[in-house]
């Protein structure tokens, strides 16, 4: 599951910072740390949010995952996904 187009529905539909995070804890809650992918949508992004705030934002919510578990999020399951080996 890519999280990345999640926070453009703040500059979307007017999402609100707590309306996101809940999505993203309903995702983690569905499927699992190893089955989400972060990506960027850079430039795009921009519109709702700068890169570190992005990320800081994920970091936050997902504070009680393992390191493990966050090298998924940011980067091991595209690895597998996209078979960057």
């Amino acid at each position: 599951c890519k999280i990345n187009g999640l926070f453009m529905l703040k500059a979307i539909i007017g999402m609100d910072q707590e309306q996101i995070d809940e999505c993203l804890l309903w995702v983690l809650e569905h499927f699992g740390a190893k089955r989400i992918i972060f990506g960027s949508d850079w430039p795009y992004s921009k519109v709702a949010y700068e890169y570190h705030d992005l990320i800081r934002s994920i970091e936050r919510v997902y504070e009680s995952l393992s390191q493990d578990e966050i090298n998924y999020v940011f980067g091991l399951t595209a690895e597998k996904v996209y078979y960057f080996y």
